[in-house]
């Protein structure tokens, strides 16, 4: 009696853990699932925002730069301010962070070069 008591309870710790295991499974199955989702979702959600930053920024640039056009286009000292002060914008950009340019000695960023270091 004493045997066949324990091959039954050994019976049933072994179902239990069978589905105890299923469960563990279901629920690890359902966690990645979910998890997998959420990723898809945020990484959506910061490509959307990455993309409607950058549209902002580039139509406050393209904004900024007409009103500069505006106000320096109404007399020829102030157009070669201008052209001078975009020709050290381009510069500054192009040499950021180690970068080179090649120019001629009749471009404008030359002579801006040229007058600057003397």
């Amino acid at each position: 009696m004493d045997a066949n008591r324990s091959a039954v309870f050994e019976r049933m710790k072994s179902e239990r853990k069978a589905t105890s295991s299923t469960y563990s499974g279901e629920a690890t199955k359902r966690y990645k699932t979910i998890v997998a989702e959420a990723d898809r979702t945020a990484k959506k959600i910061r490509s959307d925002a990455t993309a409607k930053a950058a549209e902002i920024i580039a139509e406050g640039d393209a904004q900024y730069y007409e009103i500069l056009r505006n106000a320096y286009s109404d007399s020829p000292e102030k157009e070669a301010f201008y052209e001078y002060w975009i020709g050290l914008e381009t510069l500054k950009e192009s040499l950021k962070n180690g970068g080179t340019i090649q120019i001629t000695a009749d471009d404008p960023l030359y002579k801006i070069l040229i007058n600057s270091a003397e």
